[in-house]
């Protein structure tokens, strides 16, 4: 009993070592190297001293906006820690998975179609197969995630859970773990719904043998961003690609688009690690070079939190309010007025 109580009570730093989660030490070091080695290419700049003094300015950019104090110390960071233990130890209960999970899911569809059908005999599955369902698997689940993120923005009741997320007035790694119960449900239960089915279809046409390429159980395609740039979407690194990759790859620079106080930003940039489904659906706006000095991140003044209780407490109160027949201003009416930071790029 007191083991469990230990471990429940830990589960915020057992969550830095397990190398299967997505907030492992691991991960934030890989984001780490990846974010140093993008700015090291950057400040390559010609010999001499017109080079050197451009790579100093940069690189003293980078470091302001990934360790300044500003960003760090500021009372939205102060609050995203706080949030991070908090929904650690909701994690830890296991309360999210007793909703349902893919292989609950896969197991539905996979047995009502070998009733209806008759299953297939178990055979080892080519690699041109392993491969393309290693790729669908990551394409679905980017189109689940996309799915999830749209409700939440574009269903009132369900935005008033989300605006907590985008109440961040400055963005840290730690900002990806301002979510509000309602949405730790909602998109664990889409994504397991859409990969499930996915799954569930697959086997039934391919057998039991036909598995996407895993380790440690993320997708090999996930498992590189998960090491790279995940961490890295919540920070003020401005990083971009260029041309057609813009469209089809989620960067920094995109989320911080995603979380702009402008109304031009509403509703775009919705996906984790790729673009494609922006880009199909119209939700996509490919960041600018001049935006990166001029965005605003946050709802507005007096539209933060001020405590977990509050962050929690608070969008119940005001899905309950939209929920009532009175007409309410759309999302964003007002003027925003939060703490403006350059990026870094």
């Amino acid at each position: 009993m007191f083991a469990d109580i230990a471990a429940f009570l830990l589960a915020p730093l057992h969550r830095l070592s397990d190398l299967g989660d997505p907030f492992s030490a691991a991960s934030l070091a890989g984001a780490l190297v990846f974010a140093a080695g993008v700015m090291a290419r950057r400040t390559g700049a010609a010999p001499g001293r017109g080079g050197i003094t451009a790579g100093i300015a940069r690189l003293r950019a980078f470091a302001r906006a990934g360790f300044g104090r500003r960003i760090w110390t500021h009372p939205s960071a102060r609050l995203d820690y706080r949030l991070f233990v908090v929904t650690s130890l909701f994690y830890a209960t296991g309360v999210v998975e007793l909703v349902v999970t893919s292989h609950t899911v896969e197991s539905w569809v996979s047995g009502g179609l070998d009733r209806l059908f008759g299953s297939v005999a178990p055979t080892p599955a080519p690699l041109a197969l392993v491969a393309a369902l290693t790729v669908c698997d990551f394409l679905v689940f980017e189109l689940a995630y996309w799915f999830a993120h749209w409700l939440l923005h574009r269903v009132p009741v369900l935005w008033s859970f989300h605006a907590l997320h985008h109440s961040a007035e400055v963005l840290t790694p730690f900002t990806e773990w301002r979510q509000h119960p309602v949405e730790l449900f909602l998109i664990p239960a889409i994504n397991a719904v859409m990969l499930g089915t996915f799954w569930g279809l697959t086997h039934h046409l391919f057998g039991a043998e036909a598995q996407p390429v895993s380790l440690i159980g993320f997708n090999a395609i996930q498992l590189v961003a998960v090491f790279t740039v995940l961490h890295l979407r919540h920070t003020h690194l401005w990083i971009t690609v260029p041309g057609i990759w813009a469209k089809l790859l989620q960067t920094p620079a995109h989320h911080m688009i995603h979380h702009s106080a402008d109304t031009r930003h509403f509703d775009k940039n919705l996906g984790l690690f790729l673009s494609l489904w922006d880009w199909v659906f119209g939700t996509l706006w490919v960041p600018r070079p001049e935006e990166k000095t001029t965005l605003v991140l946050g709802l507005g003044a007096g539209k933060g939190h001020h405590g977990v209780v509050d962050a929690w407490v608070s969008p119940v109160i005001e899905a309950g309010r939209t929920l009532l027949p009175v007409k309410r201003p759309p999302h964003g009416a007002a003027a925003p007025e939060p703490t403006r930071l350059s990026a870094a790029e």
